[in-house]
């Protein structure tokens, strides 16, 4: 694998947004039982981007505390202006030699880094069987863009 930072900006769930920007205690977090409409919009403020996560229904696993991360602190998910879009997107990075999965140094074939929903997620976010559910999103890879040789999944459902 290359050094250095890959960098994959995922332009999910982008427009602009009135979104506050609160700390969000976990007591305050939605509730499964909780109905949203699963709209994830970046809004500019790349420091609360994982409080903007949850607030929207979603969880995330990001490698921030993977290895050198645990002393030098790196946010894997942030939000970045796209100037093509003229609005802020969600980009994802990836340190090729550092990072792992979930923190758990003796899984070394994977890393991962993503925007989920999970146990947390409100109901109306996670399908169920019989039910139909539409994902819309815009998806942008960096020219020059490379994978690891062995495995590697950009974007699952």
């Amino acid at each position: 694998m290359r050094k250095g930072i890959l960098f994959l900006a995922l332009f999910a769930f982008i427009a602009c947004s009135n979104s506050s920007s609160e700390v969000i205690d976990e007591k305050e977090q939605l509730k499964p039982e909780q109905p949203v409409d699963g709209t994830l919009t970046a809004d500019g403020n790349s420091a609360k981007t994982y409080d903007l996560i949850k607030r929207s229904g979603y969880n995330h696993e990001a490698p921030d505390s993977s290895r050198e991360h645990k002393t030098e602190h790196f946010q894997h998910i942030q939000q970045v202006h796209d100037n093509q879009l003229n609005k802020y997107v969600f980009a994802f990075f990836i340190h090729a030699e550092i990072d792992d999965d979930r923190g758990l140094t003796n899984i070394t074939d994977r890393q991962r880094n993503e925007i989920k929903t999970d146990n947390k997620s409100p109901k109306s976010l996670v399908g169920q069987k019989g039910e139909t559910m539409v994902f819309r999103w815009k998806f942008c890879l960096p020219t020059g863009f490379q994978t690891t040789a062995k495995f590697s999944h950009l974007h699952q459902l």
